[in-house]
């Protein structure tokens, strides 16, 4: 049960993600293509640049955070239950999609993105490692 909900929610939540990415908070083809090749750039600025908080805390926190549930994709995949396959999986399709906002005009592509967007599966997929040490986590899976 656990693992059809789950599926079903994965799907969901991609959509609705994929919506953000391209289309969500306004976004509007720009003019200017952006690309940041340059790993800690963005957040460097975040950190000594921003004073706001609201800005901040979608870039930074924000990144990291709706990235925690692909850290559960062993739960449908098996192979996606170690990091081996996971995160390299993971720095692809996000990569990719990062460039797809760089090739619409929808966004800007930054490996700084990448890079939280990493940390967040990563927090889920420890997560998800640490609950599987829990038989009544199985149960709900099952």
């Amino acid at each position: 049960m656990g693992k059809k909900l789950y599926s079903i929610f994965i799907i969901l939540y991609t959509s609705l993600l994929l919506y953000w990415m391209f289309f969500g908070f306004g976004r509007t083809p720009n003019v200017e293509k952006t690309v940041q090749f340059v790993p800690f750039t963005t957040i460097y600025k975040m950190f000594t640049q921003v004073d706001d908080f609201k800005y901040f805390s979608i870039n930074m926190i924000g990144n990291i955070i709706v990235f925690i549930p692909f850290g559960f994709l062993g739960i449908v995949f098996e192979k996606l239950k170690k990091a081996k396959f996971l995160f390299p999986i993971f720095i692809l399709g996000i990569s990719t999609l990062e460039f797809l906002q760089y090739i619409t005009k929808r966004g800007y592509a930054e490996i700084d993105d990448v890079i939280l967007n990493a940390m967040g599966v990563a927090i889920g997929f420890w997560s998800y490692r640490l609950l599987l040490k829990f038989p009544k986590f199985h149960a709900i899976l099952n």
